[in-house]
């Protein structure tokens, strides 16, 4: 899929609606479930234990949405494998850098968050005084539109997860381009 159509489609609400979990089921909850009973996961086996456990039905809903939308069968087919699979597939493949990254540059250990405290709270990695949220670039340049839409949702679920645990949230940005990362206060 070619760079300019995914941004055009990432920007259209109604495409983005057929991404949503209550359409293709909680994406990163089934790839955790799925990293934790494998010992070498890939995005080949994720995509199959997907299949296995909600079946194909919720991707064929998920595309007809996107062709509802005058995008061809091709084009909503490659979005939907890109952004269910190979979007959450890439993100945890970050976060696993991430967590890497703040033990060898800051000596920093922490844990992955389990997927309530994901949802409730969108954090990623936890430790003992802080927890962090692990977004492209993109999210805070604002140049995905399907990223800022749930800016303002993640940064209230943040104030709440700090008033509640006392630790500080912070982003670690990353950018797929050049494989920086950046650490900050993001508000």
């Amino acid at each position: 899929m070619n760079r300019e159509l995914k941004k055009q489609m990432d920007a259209s609400k109604e495409v983005n609606k057929a991404i949503y979990s209550n359409v293709v089921g909680k994406c990163m909850q089934i790839l955790k479930n799925y990293v934790s009973s494998e010992s070498e996961p890939s995005l080949e086996g994720f995509k199959n234990y997907y299949y296995k456990t909600k079946s194909i039905k919720p991707l064929v809903k998920s595309i007809c949405m996107v062709m509802s939308e005058d995008y061809s069968l091709n084009d909503a087919a490659d979005y939907v494998d890109i952004r269910v699979f190979e979007d959450t597939w890439n993100g945890h493949i970050w976060e696993h850098k991430a967590k890497q990254w703040l033990k060898d540059k800051y000596d920093l250990d922490c844990r992955f968050a389990n997927w309530e405290e994901d949802a409730k709270y969108c954090v990623d990695l936890i430790g003992d005084n802080f927890a962090i949220q692990v977004k492209p670039i993109t999210y805070k340049k604002g140049s995905n539109p399907s990223l800022m839409k749930d800016r303002e949702s993640h940064l209230n679920q943040h104030r709440k997860y700090e008033k509640e645990t006392n630790k500080s949230i912070r982003h670690i940005f990353y950018d797929k381009n050049t494989g920086e990362l950046i650490i900050e206060n993001y508000r």
